[in-house]
């Protein structure tokens, strides 16, 4: 089994490839961008109005888009376009925060994308 010395070279290993990877210049990919624009308007649009809505961008990581959904209840009026923003979405997380209200996040992946691609 490998030392914590080996563990160390791999992790700055890894690191300096994020730091090459992130060093790129990124455009905005748009037909990647209009599917989370479009998630992000159905959403507001089928959501109980006590319902706190917001977006990120590049927030972390290059790339990656972020709609969250924060309310002490989460109601939807249309569970058809809920179902198609859950497509869209790459990945959906749901759970509960220690101030009784539930958080749901949809993750959009592949927003932006390296100049070269």
């Amino acid at each position: 089994m490998g030392s914590e010395k080996d563990l160390d070279e791999i992790l700055d290993l890894l690191m300096e490839k994020v730091r090459e990877y992130e060093s790129q210049g990124f455009v905005i990919d748009k037909e990647e961008m209009s599917l989370f624009e479009i998630a992000y308007n159905v959403l507001n649009l089928i959501i109980s109005k006590n319902v706190k809505v917001a977006y990120t961008v590049d927030s972390g990581f290059k790339g990656v888009g972020d709609i969250s959904l924060i309310g002490k209840e989460i109601e939807f009026t249309d569970t058809d376009a809920l179902v198609l923003v859950c497509k869209l979405a790459s990945n959906i997380n749901v759970y509960a925060r220690l101030d009784g209200s539930v958080r749901m996040d949809f993750t959009f992946y592949g927003i932006t994308k390296p100049k070269s691609s």
